[in-house]
């Protein structure tokens, strides 16, 4: 995400009201040169005024995914989108348990993006949570928010609403595990850099037993 200013059009507007009473109290003015420079320059003083007082809002905007391969750009693209949908639903959510486990699915999916938009070879391993896990999930909040936003309810919709409330938790669980298996082998990398490290240090004579343990302990 990146942050991009967007200018208030309101002095714009307001620079345009100057030349439509003028046009409209005193529409002569307009015809002669001199007057229509002190227009102009009145009109621009309003703008420049109005600039300062409507300052704007800066807002985040999404950078198009870059992975250096247009199949894998596409899959993220596609996926932050069904991603944001579930953060529609989210909003639309009031429920704080429920937030709780959407907000964990939004996490887990937007870091899995980042890790397959630096390593556009993990493609494959990602391809059932994007082709199955995230759209069905997607799917069935869509569906919950039309059952919780209904006026009317009985015995069957209440026992979809808690069918799905009792497995958003797995479906989050299921995201993260993803996304950690998408580490698993740069956790043996490190595992393996590690222990060539401490045979170094033992060799050099610049560790102990005990520091070694403690080492092997910590993993």
């Amino acid at each position: 995400m990146k942050q991009i200013k967007v200018r208030s059009a309101v002095p714009i507007y307001l620079a345009a009201v100057v030349w439509l009473l003028i046009g409209l109290i005193a529409p002569k003015w307009l015809l002669s040169l001199g007057t229509l420079a002190v227009t102009a320059i009145l009109s621009a003083a309003v703008y420049v005024a109005g600039s300062f007082v409507f300052k704007g809002k800066t807002v985040e905007v999404r950078e198009k995914a870059d992975s250096g391969d247009a199949n894998v750009n596409k899959q993220i693209e596609d996926g932050r989108r069904t991603l944001d949908q579930i953060a529609e639903a989210n909003r639309n959510l009031p429920d704080p348990t429920i937030t709780a486990q959407l907000d964990r699915m939004e996490k887990a999916g937007n870091a899995i993006f980042d890790v397959l938009e630096k390593h556009p070879e993990r493609a494959f391993d990602v391809r059932r949570f994007m082709n199955y896990y995230l759209p069905t999930a997607q799917k069935i909040l869509a569906e919950y928010v039309v059952l919780a936003q209904s006026p009317t309810g009985g015995e069957n919709m209440a026992k979809a609403k808690r069918s799905v409330e009792n497995s958003l938790g797995m479906i989050a669980s299921a995201f993260e595990k993803q996304l950690d298996s998408l580490y698993q082998d740069k956790t043996y990398e490190l595992d393996a850099e590690i222990s060539v490290f401490e045979t170094v240090m033992k060799t050099d004579g610049m560790t102990t037993d005990n520091n070694a343990a403690g080492m092997q302990a910590g993993r």
